[in-house]
């Protein structure tokens, strides 16, 4: 989609790779919206970008804190054209010795957090017939010790987002999902300096060394799924080298997509007809 006057809202924008993302959609003209908890950072972010830009506070684990921006973004822009789901967390540890708190805040920004935003954003989405984004990770496909509990909920993100794509065409809403590799941003660099993920990164510099698992820039990150949003693509692989880990299923789940085609137009119009008949039943009444 054109994404030129468009309004895009990035969350987790302050820094790497939605910082990344904000920058490569206002190079594209967007009015691109900086998302994030860190405020201070968003608003610098937005400063910086060569396009009509605004920083807003954002919390995805918070209805009330997405709700009001949202409300602030329609006031100064208007409606959301292009969501990009891209807040969230991530830390090494075993899973013997991981706290749930940690598990349930992982859980709460990295998968519950996207389903909070798309919730939100719909009604606007369906007006602008837009374009949802959302970054999982290629440890959705593949594991590693100490990241169980990141692997999980990217898991969760890529299955809520490939869904997601069978149930918005109806409403010709876009749906892309992010599979990247190891990309260089703040939340890598905070990861190196952890000791106790100190073997996982060995294994990381040895499939570097390999050429298995090349480090990623975030501008390079950003453009890929500015790119992304623009071509309407289904996902977004980086590296390249990682697209076999994607297609393992891909063919069945496009044959699922394809046979549901029916049924999620169907179930589009049903609800459609019922929202219409609640609506007219309360100017009734």
């Amino acid at each position: 989609m054109e994404v030129r006057d468009r309004v895009c809202l990035v969350t987790g924008a302050a820094q790497g790779i939605g910082q990344a993302t904000a920058e490569a959609l206002a190079r594209r003209g967007g009015r691109v919206v900086v998302a994030d908890i860190q405020f201070e950072k968003a608003e610098q972010v937005a400063a910086g970008l060569p396009a009509t830009a605004m920083a807003v506070h954002l919390d995805v684990t918070d209805g009330e804190s997405i709700q009001a921006a949202l409300a602030e973004v329609a006031a100064r822009f208007g409606d959301v054209a292009v969501l990009v789901n891209n807040a969230g967390i991530g830390e090494g540890h075993l899973v013997e010795h991981l706290d749930e708190e940690v598990w349930q805040r992982t859980l709460d920004v990295n998968l519950t957090g996207p389903f909070r935003m798309v919730q939100a954003t719909l009604p606007q989405l369906k007006r602008t017939r837009g374009h949802v984004a959302t970054v999982a990770s290629l440890a959705a496909r593949i594991w590693s010790p100490l990241l169980g509990h990141y692997s999980a909920t990217k898991a969760g993100v890529a299955a809520f987002s490939e869904t997601l794509r069978i149930e918005l065409k109806p409403h010709g809403i876009g749906v892309t999902t992010v599979y990247f590799g190891t990309i260089d941003t703040p939340l890598l660099n905070a990861g190196i300096a952890d000791p106790k993920v100190a073997g996982v990164l060995q294994v990381l510099e040895r499939a570097r060394r390999l050429g298995l698992s090349p480090l990623v820039s975030a501008h390079d990150a950003g453009e890929a799924i500015a790119r992304g949003i623009e071509l309407d693509k289904p996902a977004v692989v980086k590296p390249r080298r990682g697209f076999p880990l994607y297609w393992v299923n891909m063919p069945f789940q496009r044959l699922i997509g394809r046979v549901s085609a029916n049924v999620s137009i169907e179930m589009a119009r049903h609800v459609s007809s019922e929202t219409s008949a609640e609506d007219k039943v309360g100017t009734t009444m």
